[in-house]
């Protein structure tokens, strides 16, 4: 499951750096031409490529797969968080994805992150791919 979390967090990085109005246009309409807009989307995109990259070689080590997955999980938290407080900013349809899609991949994370060191075969924590 980690690598599914990886890759997915890498596609939609690599979505919001490459296209960035793509993502932008569903969570504030009209203001995703903006370029300070577009901008704050790669900001996103590339943090999001990069903690993806960060649990996919944590997944292809067996090493550190708990803290990468933990390290994911506090920026869904906090991105969830950021879409309840900017709710009036974004349209009815992006308020819901991003709060919807922050709170499912923190859940996700959550729940791997508990089952890997509930499992005492996986190296203390350390994860192995699945």
């Amino acid at each position: 499951m980690p690598l599914y979390i990886a890759v997915g967090r890498m596609l939609l990085g690599l979505t919001a750096l490459l296209a960035p109005g793509l993502v932008t246009s569903a969570l504030v309409g009209s203001d995703s031409d903006r370029p300070s807009v577009r901008y704050l989307a790669r900001l996103i995109g590339a943090r999001d490529l990069v903690l993806g990259a960060i649990l996919l070689r944590a997944t292809q080590t067996g090493e550190g797969v708990v803290p990468a997955l933990w390290f994911g999980i506090a920026s869904d938290v906090i991105d969830t968080k950021l879409s309840f407080l900017s709710r009036r900013g974004l349209t009815p349809w992006g308020r819901r994805l991003a709060m919807t899609a922050g709170l499912a991949y923190a859940a996700t994370g959550a729940a791997q992150a508990v089952a890997r060191r509930a499992d005492p075969g996986n190296g203390a924590g350390a994860g192995r791919q699945t």
